[in-house]
């Protein structure tokens, strides 16, 4: 009986490793270690850790807007010493995130964080509401009953017309969102193509998943972006202020733009901001920076005091495409923040569009009274309309080209624009013009080639190459200039290089390898032959451990043993690869070697 219960925990044991290698298991714990969450776990737990504490009212830290809630960014997700914190979520980006009962504790922990050296920042919670909308009528928005148009000013001024008609039967566009991360969205209006609305079911402010729109904000930022893009072209809908324009907690806020991102969006916009005097809004700049590495452009509006900007967020953000805006006959408007922050300019005065239903509303205009009781549009003016131009002129480039990178679009929108031929602190590089950036081209990338003088690299006519040979992404105007004499490749492990041309986009980077390490396995009396360059001439090959791996002068490795060995490759011109290799047994060998164990054995 004994002897039968040994093969069948030797057999079981056989499957457990050929069914589930060491590595699936390594993967399991390195999460454990690293207290890494699904971002759905995460932003649900902060939620409600936040709900939780504003229905308890705990005190602020001296000032009625903040809270006895902070942020700390450190190097990993592991769990660190919460500092007595009532509550707390970890788990994500190496954000930690306390909420604190008293001011006394919430300073202590500030000061303790503040002190150790893996904490990149710490930062306090506090309230958000909008600053960059005003309408044109001192009294209450200005209410018509006339639909915005592709022929509304700032439709025309920018091209968006010209080019909407031209590509709006195209029936093969790729699908292309605009998350709106504002007070949310009037789903009755009649304005809007329902099949063009995505509502996300995400409330910030309250954690519901009510996103409709009381407020006004949300929906006429949608129908700018809406009357501005071909049929493609879906909006999302997050609800990340109130119905009084206002958000308890720019936490929960700023952590809508990562969900947008997990939900699939290609632009983010937020027509809203507000002055920081606290702190630096590192976080606020630390999450439009993970949209940004994640291919997703954050659009914000620059504000409306009409001064400089200095402490505005997110307008502050340079991670951020921050947006002006200028008057029918394309002026700055005199409400505009302005400042080296502002990136472009877009139509941001008397801007037709939506306007969510308004029941029993009485307004005096002109003398009369009029009542308003159905759905209406209105004309406003502020940087928030502005800011909706251009996320819709980068869903076009979006459009025009999925693949497009976020600095792809920044380059785009930034030498396209109309007006300035340099930066001017009113309104960027200029105003953005749908027609010139749907028609720039990009430039062919440049190849390197290899000689035993060095590496050249070539390009189209006209081009300016810039080259690195330290492993950094090469810059226009900050890298190596190429000259066209050849690149001594002595010590140089990497070789990037990128082309430009005036009046086109910028080419992708060419990189060439001239030493690399790569990690193969191949199954023990197993043949393979390495991944070499096409039509290069091996100078010399060796193994480590020929009793492991044997390597012959054609680049063919052999597993002779189970066991690891590394493989150098000498090539012509320089080049060094390195192979770390892995012999493994088959699972089929390893069947058969536990069948004959557990044969013997019993």
């Amino acid at each position: 009986m004994m002897k039968k219960v040994k093969r069948i925990v030797s057999l079981f044991l056989s499957l457990l490793i050929i069914l589930f290698p060491s590595k699936a298991f390594a993967i399991s714990e390195e999460s454990v270690n690293n207290n890494t969450v699904s971002y759905d776990q995460f932003f649900s737990e902060l939620s409600e850790m936040i709900d939780e504490a504003e229905s308890e009212n705990f005190g602020a830290m001296g000032f009625s807007d903040y809270s006895n809630r902070i942020v700390v960014k450190t190097d990993s997700n592991n769990k660190i010493d919460n500092m007595n914190a009532i509550d707390s979520v970890e788990g994500f980006n190496c954000w930690h995130f306390f909420q604190y009962e008293s001011v006394s504790d919430t300073r202590a922990a500030i000061e303790y964080y503040e002190s150790l050296p893996n904490v990149e920042y710490v930062e306090l919670d506090e309230s958000v509401e909008i600053s960059a909308f005003s309408i044109e009528d001192s009294i209450d928005y200005p209410v018509f009953d006339v639909k915005p148009t592709l022929d509304d000013w700032g439709s025309v001024a920018i091209n968006a017309s010209t080019v909407i008609r031209n590509m709006q039967n195209d029936e093969n566009l790729p699908k292309v969102t605009v998350a709106v991360l504002d007070t949310g969205f009037d789903y009755s209006h009649s304005f809007f193509d329902s099949s063009r609305i995505n509502d996300s079911k995400v409330n910030s402010v309250d954690s519901s998943q009510n996103t409709n729109d009381v407020f006004g904000h949300g929906t006429f930022v949608a129908g700018i972006i809406h009357n501005n893009t071909t049929p493609n072209v879906e909006i999302g809908v997050y609800k990340v202020l109130g119905d009084n324009g206002k958000a308890k907690s720019a936490f929960k806020l700023i952590q809508t733009i990562v969900v947008a991102v997990k939900d699939g969006a290609d632009v983010i916009n937020m027509s809203l901001g507000g002055k920081g005097t606290l702190f630096d809004y590192l976080h606020f700049s630390d999450a439009i920076s993970y949209a940004k590495d994640e291919g997703v452009p954050v659009v914000v509006a620059s504000g409306n005091q009409g001064e400089e900007l200095t402490t505005e967020v997110p307008a502050t953000i340079s991670e951020a495409i921050t947006v002006a805006a200028v008057n029918p006959d394309l002026t700055p408007s005199d409400f505009s923040n302005y400042g080296s922050w502002v990136d472009v300019a877009a139509p941001g005065r008397q801007i037709n569009s939506a306007l969510p239903y308004r029941n029993n509303i009485t307004l005096t205009i002109n003398g009369e009274t009029i009542y308003f009781d159905e759905h209406y549009y209105a004309t406003a003016f502020g940087t928030s309309a502005a800011a909706p131009f251009v996320s819709a002129a980068v869903a076009m480039l979006k459009t025009k080209n999925p693949s497009y990178t976020v600095r792809d679009i920044e380059t785009i929108l930034k030498s396209t624009t109309q007006t300035t031929s340099s930066w001017n602190e009113d309104y960027g590089v200029g105003i953005i013009d749908f027609s010139r950036m749907m028609t720039l081209t990009k430039t062919n990338a440049p190849k390197i080639s290899l000689t035993q003088e060095g590496a050249t690299i070539t390009a189209s006519n006209q081009a300016k190459i810039y080259y690195t040979t330290d492993g950094s992404v090469p810059i226009e105007g900050e890298s190596q200039l190429y000259t066209g004499e050849p690149i001594k490749t002595t010590g140089i492990k990497t070789i990037k290089a990128i082309a430009f041309v005036e009046g086109q986009l910028p080419s992708d980077v060419t990189i060439r390898n001239l030493k690399w390490t790569k990690n193969i396995t191949i199954r023990y009396k197993g043949k393979k032959a390495l991944d070499l360059p096409p039509n290069t001439k091996i100078n010399n090959c060796y193994s480590s451990k020929e009793e492991v791996v044997t390597v012959d002068k054609e680049g063919n490795i052999t597993g002779i043993s189970v066991g690891e060995a590394k493989v150098t490759v000498y090539l012509e011109y320089n080049q060094v690869a390195t192979y770390n290799v892995t012999v493994e047994y088959e699972p089929w060998q390893l069947f058969i070697i536990y069948f004959l164990f557990g044969f013997l054995w019993y």
